[in-house]
Parts: C-alpha cells; sequence; structure tokens
C-alpha cells in the first residue's frame, strides 16, 4: 500500500486542468475572464463557461453556473460570441469591479465584472 504525501504543487493532470483552469491564469484580469468566457462560448465547453460567471450574475447566466444550460443555450450563446473582439478593460479605484468592453457580431456591449476570490467574473452585460 502506498500514500500520498500532499505538495503544495498544482494538479496538472489532463482532467483536472480540464474542470478546473488555473485561477491565477485564466481569472486573473477582468480581460483574462472575458476572453475565456468567450474561448469557452466558441468552444461550446458548458464548464468552462459557468465557470465565468459571478454568483451575483443574472438567472438568465445561472443555467452556465449551474451546469443546468440545454444545448440550445449552449448553442445560441456560442452563436453569439462567435467573432467577438476584446476592447477596454477599466478597473474602478476599488479594485473589486470592472467593465470589459467586447465587440460582438451584432452589436458592442460593456460587460461588468466583479472581483471574487477565484478571481475576476463576469457579472452581467
Amino acid at each position: 500500500e502506498t500514500t500520498q504525501t500532499p505538495t503544495a504543487e498544482p494538479q496538472t493532470t489532463e482532467t483536472e486542468t480540464d474542470a478546473n483552469p488555473s485561477t491565477s491564469e485564466t481569472f486573473a484580469t477582468p480581460t483574462k475572464a472575458v476572453s475565456t468566457m468567450l474561448t469557452a462560448a466558441q468552444a461550446g465547453d458548458a464548464v468552462l463557461l459557468g465557470s465565468c460567471f459571478a454568483e451575483d450574475a443574472p438567472k438568465e447566466f445561472q443555467a452556465f453556473r449551474s451546469g443546468e444550460a440545454t444545448a440550445k443555450q449552449i448553442d445560441e450563446f456560442k452563436e453569439f460570441a462567435q467573432d467577438a473582439t476584446v476592447g477596454e478593460e477599466t478597473i474602478d479605484a476599488t479594485k473589486q469591479t470592472a467593465t470589459v468592453k467586447v465587440q460582438f457580431k451584432r452589436r458592442a456591449e460593456e460587460l461588468r465584472l466583479v472581483k471574487t476570490e477565484a478571481g475576476w467574473k463576469v457579472l452581467d452585460f
């Protein structure tokens, strides 16, 4: 019988990396958080997409957070996010909220983000 000693080293097995992206990188800045959301949406990665939204995000995003988004919702968000470009980031004086401008195919949006223990998360747009 072998025992493993826990280490401070981050686990990098493929499964764990996919399920739990490194918050230090993925959500380190508002821009990275928005880019992660767009990449997840474009890839149809419901788990990663759900991890991009804040707990206080509006009801329409809660299905993604809870893992209950339907294939149709994921496909619609995927279509919405196609060819989106991330623009200017603005962090407020408290360093707890931010906005990131995104040009979606159909319209420009200003996404509001909030800083959490897990990094920056999309609140709404």
